[in-house]
């Protein structure tokens, strides 16, 4: 937070809002629980996780929840009660503990679950009384996954790791030469997944749940090393990662139109927990952004370090540097002063007038770290 005062001045002056009404301002509304079916509830939970992270609003112990339950808390009860309405620039991060109600019910969760030996230790010494719960591995492995709140950049000599700008030599060029294959689009790896029964079927029966990510290093030194090997064993493409670990990617057009948003929602959570964020998307449909990365840049070679607080894999949807991409981010995204640079640069290159773009998804998307 900044060093002057003016966050917590911000916050003592803040109107209560509800948190459905802070979303709807925002331009999302998160759909009922009872409109949600199965098919489209991982995607519609990361989808909401992420829309409150874009407000600064961040959850905490929620791996005694199924994914429906969370949901349906945080549509039904939290969206529903009041929040402050805190100015975005006031850097103020909102933790939402799911157990923050401090009720004999929550407590006794929290130390079944989530409390430490110090913890336990000092409930059963004030609460001589009372029978300590056991401990028990929660039923659900999420949190480690939920957005985190932003910290102060720190200089790589602070951690004593290398500057990210240094590997930069030892890298390498990716290989851009994609090798031939008679499946390029991998659709072998579809029909194998539907013949074993991994796509929900006519009768209704539910996919089995996708398995998690590859659990985020503990430190950061280890992204290093990560990236390390992957110097050594070559760069990789993003969809032969997200295959390699389980995450099934549906062709485009065997998606339906209700689906295709949640579905999109579920792929950027993959992607972000393995590094990978997209940019400047909103000249484009959820089911044109999901096509693009389905069918050509998860195929491109990348760099994916995973989760880390030093960097990732930034895509970004005009930066091809081309005439059509350029003309899309003048008309879209760049500033007053980007657009004016542009047009003393280039003086005999059109100018497209600003237009507001056509969908509204960048402010809630999955952050890098800078």
């Amino acid at each position: 937070m900044p060093d002057s005062p003016d966050w917590l001045e911000a916050h003592e002056n803040a109107p209560p809002i509800t948190g459905r009404e802070l979303l709807r301002r925002a331009g999302f509304e998160a759909p009922p629980p009872e409109a949600v079916d199965d098919v489209q509830l991982r995607g519609r939970l990361w989808e909401l996780t992420y829309a409150l992270a874009a407000r600064r609003i961040f959850l905490h112990n929620t791996n005694h929840l199924s994914d429906r339950d969370l949901y349906v808390w945080l549509h039904d009860d939290w969206l529903a009660g009041e929040t402050l309405d805190i100015p975005f620039e006031a850097e103020w991060n909102c933790n939402v503990d799911i157990l923050g109600r401090c009720t004999d019910e929550d407590t006794a969760i929290f130390l079944r679950y989530y409390s430490g030996d110090e913890e336990r230790a000092r409930w059963a010494a004030d609460f001589p009384a009372d029978k300590l719960p056991p401990r028990e591995k929660p039923p659900f492995d999420r949190d480690r996954f939920l957005p985190a709140s932003p910290e102060p950049p720190q200089p790589p000599e602070a951690s004593g790791l290398p500057d990210w700008a240094d590997l930069d030599d030892e890298l390498g060029e990716p290989p851009f030469d994609t090798p031939e294959t008679d499946d390029p689009l991998g659709l072998s790896e579809v029909d194998r997944e539907i013949r074993a029964g991994h796509r929900r079927s006519a009768s209704g029966e539910t996919a089995p749940p996708t398995p998690r990510p590859a659990e985020p290093p503990r430190n950061e030194r280890e992204v290093f090393e990560r990236i390390a090997k992957i110097d050594r064993d070559g760069w990789q493409r993003p969809h032969e990662e997200l295959a390699r670990t389980g995450v099934v990617l549906l062709p485009p057009d065997e998606i339906t139109d209700e689906t295709i948003s949640p579905k999109l929602w579920e792929l950027l959570h993959e992607l972000a927990c393995r590094g990978f964020y997209v940019l400047n998307s909103d000249h484009l449909s959820d089911r044109e952004v999901y096509t693009h990365l389905w069918r050509e840049d998860l195929r491109e070679p990348a760099m994916l370090p995973g989760r880390s607080k030093h960097g990732g894999w930034f895509h970004d949807f005009v930066g091809s540097g081309g005439d059509e991409d350029t003309q899309t981010w003048l008309r879209y995204y760049a500033s007053d002063e980007a657009r004016a640079d542009h047009a003393r640069e280039n003086p005999k290159a059109p100018m497209p007038p600003r237009e507001k773009a056509p969908f509204n998804r960048d402010w809630r998307l999955p952050k890098g770290p800078f």
